[in-house]
């Protein structure tokens, strides 16, 4: 499905480069059961291909709906010096998502921020919605 890495440099007060780039891997859970397993060989591909090309880089988030599933595609493609910030910040915490669809939590931690990073540190990390959906915002526009 054509997916993109978008990157953003950003450079500090001292001109040190964050590099941040987001994707959004293959979806498995669109396709008929019996190609996850084909599905998921690409969302894997997918996520080495990105690493690859963003660990030239000292500095680098790389984060965004990954699409995820531990049971599936095994653990995540981390190079030395890579860390997966939930893990790194938050050991033990399972850090499920919240299914929109209302059946409650996913059970899984799709979405993921995996960073390398050789002058900054994870202070932390937080999930936003943790017990429900986040309300969705309305904007009514009436005319005069």
């Amino acid at each position: 499905m054509r997916r993109k890495l978008c990157v953003a440099e950003f450079k500090d007060k001292e001109d040190k480069l964050l590099v941040v780039a987001s994707s959004h891997l293959e979806i498995p859970c669109l396709r008929r059961p019996t190609s996850n397993q084909m599905i998921s060989r690409v969302c894997v591909e997918q996520a080495k291909e990105a690493i690859n090309h963003l660990e030239r880089n000292e500095n680098v988030i790389f984060c965004g709906d990954l699409n995820w599933d531990d049971k599936l595609d095994g653990q995540f493609p981390l190079p030395a010096g890579w860390v997966d910030a939930w893990t790194e910040s938050r050991p033990g915490e399972n850090g499920w998502m919240y299914e929109l669809s209302g059946n409650g939590t996913l059970q899984k931690r799709q979405d993921r921020f995996i960073c390398h990073l050789r002058d900054y540190k994870i202070s932390g990390i937080d999930m936003i919605g943790i017990l429900e959906a986040i309300p969705l915002l309305l904007l009514t526009i009436s005319s005069q």
